[in-house]
């Protein structure tokens, strides 16, 4: 009688442990959705790397950096044993926007890999197109138009390139985006020139007013033109750049042009990642300085 006992006393603690444990998974789960949209811009040194969650929880990662720094950056920002990112953008294969993703391919599940289609020749590339095809990963070129819908009314729309650029420079034909939420407005234009700026303004002039411009190329003078702020007039400008690039970046010139519009130019390099978070009206920005100097 005494071992029945006891060996029902077992299943029953069993049992309790078992719910408990459920019920602390689903309120960990719970609690890692969010309920605001966030855009993250991640610092991961010299490049480009960002992060996007909707309200639903539906994830984009656009860009990921030159190397590994980006995971740790995505670990500070997905939810407890998360592996999984709903959509992952490359706005053009130079090292400093796609070198990421060969770390984070690796660690992370993904539904759908978008990129222009232009050439490159870069082994990082190369590698990249092999793990998709390793791990069975469907792939798409974008094209103006092209619309992904995260759920909960926040959409990325593909604005710029417009024709098929597979013999294109890779900066002329950098992905241009724009993130969209309730009153909000995110413009992401990876290393898109003045040239991709000015096609840009001729099309679209009167709905480029954006909420937050990330400054293209990093803050180069090869971007940012004048007559392309007129049109943004950015409430918030964002330079993704590693502290003491060798490249100078954000050029003077570009910060001078940028402060006729709005004083709130913040970068990567001294402030870490940079997180947006909104709820449709309110918008609320935060830093995460890392506690060492690259």
């Amino acid at each position: 009688m005494g071992y029945h006992t006891t060996k029902k006393t077992k299943i029953i603690t069993l049992g309790v442990f078992l719910f408990i444990l459920a019920f602390s998974v689903y309120s960990i789960h719970a609690a890692s959705i969010p309920k605001e949209a966030k855009v993250v811009f991640l610092d991961v040194g010299q490049g480009d790397a960002i992060f996007i969650q909707s309200p639903s929880g539906t994830q984009m990662l656009i860009d990921a950096g030159k190397d590994k720094s980006v995971v740790e950056g995505l670990h500070r920002v997905l939810p407890l044993f998360d592996r999984h990112i709903d959509i992952m953008l490359a706005t053009h294969p130079d090292l400093d926007h796609i070198g990421g993703f060969l770390f984070v391919l690796k660690r992370f599940d993904t539904d759908l890999f978008v990129e222009p289609g232009s050439q490159s020749e870069t082994d990082a590339d190369e590698t990249i197109h092999a793990l998709l095809a390793e791990k069975n990963i469907q792939k798409t070129y974008a094209s103006r138009g092209d619309v992904f819908n995260l759920g909960a009314g926040l959409a990325v729309t593909v604005l710029y390139p417009y024709t098929n650029v597979q013999h294109a420079d890779p900066n002329e034909s950098s992905i241009i985006a724009l993130v969209t939420y309730g009153e909000h407005r995110f413009l992401l234009t990876g290393d898109a020139s003045i040239g991709g700026e000015l096609e840009l303004v001729g099309v679209d002039a009167e709905q480029l007013q954006t909420t937050v411009l990330k400054l293209g190329h990093h803050g180069s003078n090869t971007s940012t033109h004048e007559l392309f702020l007129q049109y943004t007039k950015p409430e918030y400008a964002i330079v993704s750049a590693g502290r003491n690039n060798s490249y100078g970046h954000p050029h003077q010139e570009v910060v001078e042009r940028v402060k006729k519009y709005t004083q709130n130019i913040f970068s990567t390099q001294d402030k870490g990642s940079i997180t947006f978070s909104t709820d449709g009206q309110e918008i609320a920005v935060e830093f995460q300085v890392k506690s060492f100097q690259e």
